[in-house]
């Protein structure tokens, strides 16, 4: 947590955050409420395909998949649902 401060403090615009499983989602709610905006937070590290809406609604802008997410050279169907679901979404956000 203080090398995340000592980096906003510093001025830095985008911070990747690992292992970000084991420092929780709701890692970025310990940071000070008096850094508005916070810089854009990368997660990364130990999510899984089934957790991706959650770290995203808590403020992380993006998220490092890992390749635990890919096995016998197919894409976890959690994944695929879901990156079909968001880019479904973003083609009714331009229509």
């Amino acid at each position: 947590l203080l090398e995340v401060q000592q980096a906003i403090n510093f001025g830095f615009q985008i911070i990747k955050v690992f292992p970000a499983s084991k420092l929780g989602v709701t890692f970025l709610d310990q940071l000070k409420s008096d850094q508005n905006p916070l810089p854009f937070f990368i997660a990364a590290g130990g999510m899984k395909a089934s957790d991706l809406n959650n770290w995203l609604s808590k403020g992380f802008k993006a998220i490092v998949l890992g390749s635990e997410l890919i096995k016998d050279n197919q894409i976890d169907p959690i994944l695929q649902k879901w990156l079909i679901a968001r880019n479904n979404q973003q083609e009714h956000a331009y229509n």
